[in-house]
């Protein structure tokens, strides 16, 4: 059980920080969620749990994956990348992944020129 609540915790506290990280109040979040303040005030102190509907919902608003909101995987790991990039690449579409390709490797060289 303690695994469980130092689970319920860890997510809480990142689900708090990208709150505050956006200035969003808990109230805004409840109605983005359709959840109520207090369930919101609960999950954030590690007292309660978001479904994982309401999880994949947070991962969306603050776009972000699950695996940081779940396991902490760092969002400046590379391993964590923006849902509409994994879209586009799982979506098959052969013009928008050459195009994605494209912009990225347009920013790699942009970046490399620093």
């Amino acid at each position: 059980m303690t695994k469980l609540i130092d689970l319920q915790t860890a997510i809480g506290k990142r689900v708090g920080a990208l709150r505050n990280a956006a200035g969003m109040k808990q109230d805004d979040l409840a109605f983005e969620l359709d959840v109520s303040v207090k369930h919101c005030s609960e999950c954030e102190r590690g007292v309660a749990m978001y479904s994982l509907e309401r999880l994949l919902d947070i991962c969306d608003i603050f776009d972000v994956s699950l695996d940081f909101l779940v396991r902490g995987v760092p969002l400046d790991s590379g391993l964590n990348f923006p849902k509409s990039m994994v879209e586009i690449f799982e979506s098959g579409d052969k013009e928008e992944i050459e195009l994605l390709k494209d912009y990225l490797n347009m920013y790699r060289r942009l970046r490399m020129k620093r």
